[in-house]
């Protein structure tokens, strides 16, 4: 490339120029726009989108305006767009949906994208949670292109929390088997009727309220706030009106419309944001088993796919360019391998896709680590052309490469002589990407199983050839290292105390022994092994037990969660308790069944 540059330079300036403008309009073929490290209720930053951008494909091409992020299309074609919502907060929020279609876009055309952010969790129990937000996809004349719903927020698995592939949202709901009369708080999923009312306004397609859960915010119209007198928050706002997340007493929605929720002796879990929004939810049996609904979902495509309950974490929206027009044009559309690795020798693949409206049967593929050309490679065989009987794409494999250190390193694949003749459109030819052998961490911690004395976690890992080391702790602690070593990607976990809230944290290792960061925390909490009886103590002194709690707290969290069946006392240690409390309705109290507190001296609260 120096070679080259200096024969430009004894040429002239204007060849100068010529080969400026060249390198310039290289790119890689997929746009991939994320929340760029934004949490919570309110979107990016014009600095952290330019951060999060920098050295891709969108570098210095998006701008910001109140966390919308703002993109023109580079050159007139077919382009597929993918979208995923965000996920619900609480230790079973829903997962965001997944929709992709394909559209005809015009040079210069500006796309408002408004990638939904996760849920946030809270509450005394970690167990409440904010809705996530919904992502959108939308033309600069306000028209909805494609929207994925997101999950609503929450600690059951109630299969309408995910965000739905339907243009209509979930409703909250209650627990499996609740009583009927414990259902009369539950929000309902928003409409989708989009003609104007007398007033100027959209008719309803935010969800409504829970008791302490707000409903996600729609397309058109704003979330309801949560019903409690309690809740303090405010209501999730529709794309139209920003798409700012609610917030919630205790857990704020996520940017997109997500609802917020409050907790109040029982938890409460908020709706997703999404084309129409989830319902908020919340329910007054003695367990958490409530969750909002998940957001709804919209596609104006061709070519469409969708799923509900898809994307953990925040949302996504992935651009890719399908056709140019042009005649003989193939370029690189992504580097896949390798991946997720460890040090050594691994193969270099890429992807390759013919965007031209000729067949093509032959292209060469160079390629370049850190600068150093490698050989060669030419294809052989046909790529068909979009909307062909054939595939326009091929993975093709490079060569192997020795990547002996942690290091990162720079790899260059760029595409030449289609048909044997130049390129028609050299712009899409190349894709770098930046490889480095350290492992990401594992994502996707989830429990299976949580029972009062064992759980199951699980993750996803990057190689099933690694290890894992897995470190459970009460809440609020650090994983303790190096943590229990398995060789699969799930953690059967014993001992542990009914009503106690866990921090699990996990992280992988390479077979050099090189580790990743931890993933984590992934809270979760322990339901009560019996209804309660007898007598108790709360002494922050001792260990967690069956018959201790640290807490008042946490002794108020186990009355609310299992109940009582017979007279109950608890022993209050010595000590100062600076503690906010609320006792609600407790299952099986009665006049003959009660409740005492016993302070250390003479003091009794019944």
């Amino acid at each position: 490339m120096i070679e080259l540059y200096k024969m430009f330079l004894r040429i002239g300036l204007l060849s100068i120029l010529t080969f400026t403008f060249f390198v310039n309009i290289i790119q890689a073929q997929t746009y991939t726009f994320t929340s760029a490290g934004a949490t919570g209720r309110e979107g990016p930053t014009q600095s952290e989108v330019n951060t999060e951008y920098t050295n891709t494909p969108l570098d210095g091409k998006v701008t910001v305006t109140n966390g919308i992020q703002k993109w023109s299309v580079p050159a007139t074609g077919l382009y597929e767009i993918e979208v995923y919502g965000a996920e619900g907060g609480g230790p079973a929020g829903g997962l965001g949906a997944y929709m992709k279609g394909t559209f005809s876009l015009t040079q210069g055309d500006s796309l408002q994208i408004l990638v939904g952010q996760e849920g946030e969790v809270g509450g005394s129990r970690l167990l409440t949670g904010g809705g996530g937000g919904g992502t959108f996809v939308v033309d600069d004349n306000n028209n909805p292109l494609i929207i994925a719903g997101g999950g609503g927020g929450g600690a059951a698995m109630l299969p309408q929390r995910h965000g739905t592939a339907s243009a209509i949202a979930n409703d909250g709901q209650c627990p499996v088997g609740g009583a009927a009369d414990n259902c009369d708080y539950n929000g309902t999923g928003g409409a989708t009727n989009e003609t104007y009312s007398p007033g100027g306004a959209y008719s309803t397609d935010g969800g409504t309220s829970g008791r302490r859960g707000t409903g996600g915010a729609g397309f058109y119209s704003d979330g309801e706030i949560g019903q409690s007198v309690a809740f303090s928050g405010s209501a999730p706002s529709s794309f139209l009106n920003g798409g700012e997340g609610s917030d919630g007493a205790h857990a704020d929605g996520g940017f997109g419309g997500g609802g917020g929720a409050y907790e109040s002796g029982y938890d409460g879990g908020a709706g997703g944001g999404g084309y129409s929004g989830g319902g908020g939810a919340t329910d007054r049996n003695n367990n958490s088993d409530q969750v909002g609904g998940g957001g709804g979902s919209f596609n104006a495509g061709s070519d469409i796919d969708s799923s509900s309950g898809v994307k953990s974490g925040h949302g996504l929206v992935i651009i890719t360019p399908l056709s140019t027009g042009a005649t003989n044009d193939v370029g690189v559309v992504s580097i896949d391998s390798p991946n997720v690795y460890c040090p050594g020798t691994h193969n270099v693949v890429a992807t390759v896709q013919n965007f031209g409206i000729n067949q093509i049967d032959s292209v060469t593929l160079n390629w370049s680590v850190d600068g150093v050309a490698q050989t060669s490679v030419k294809y052989i065989g046909t790529l068909d052309t979009f909307g062909g009987t054939g595939s326009p794409t091929v993975q093709v494999t490079l060569g192997s490469f020795n990547f002996s250190t942690n290091a990162p390193y720079d790899i260059d694949v760029w595409t030449t002589m289609p048909n044997g003749v130049a390129d028609t459109v050299p712009a899409n030819d190349l894709a770098e990407a930046t490889k480095q052998s350290s492992l990401p961490p594992p994502t996707g911690l989830r429990a299976s199983v949580v029972n009062a004395t064992d759980a199951v976690l699980k993750w996803n890992g990057g190689s099933t050839t690694n290890s894992w080391l897995y470190s459970n702790v009460t809440f609020g602690n650090s994983p303790t290292n190096p943590g229990t070593s398995v060789s699969v990607d799930s953690a059967e976990i014993t001992s542990l105390s009914p009503t106690t809230t866990y921090d699990f944290y996990v992280r992988e290792v390479c077979p050099t022994g090189d580790t990743s960061a931890w993933a984590g925390p992934f809270t979760y909490r322990t339901p009560c092994s019996s209804i309660l009886n007898g007598d108790y103590t709360i002494d922050p002194g001792q260990s967690v037990s069956p018959t201790n709690f640290v807490s008042i707290a946490d002794a108020v969290d186990a009355l609310d969660e299992c109940g009582i069946n017979a007279p109950v006392t608890f022993r209050i240690a010595s000590g100062t308790y600076n503690e906010q409390l609320e006792l609600e309705e407790i299952a099986g109290a009665s006049a003959t069944n009660t409740i005492r507190f016993v302070g250390p001296q003479t003091g009794t609260a019944e």
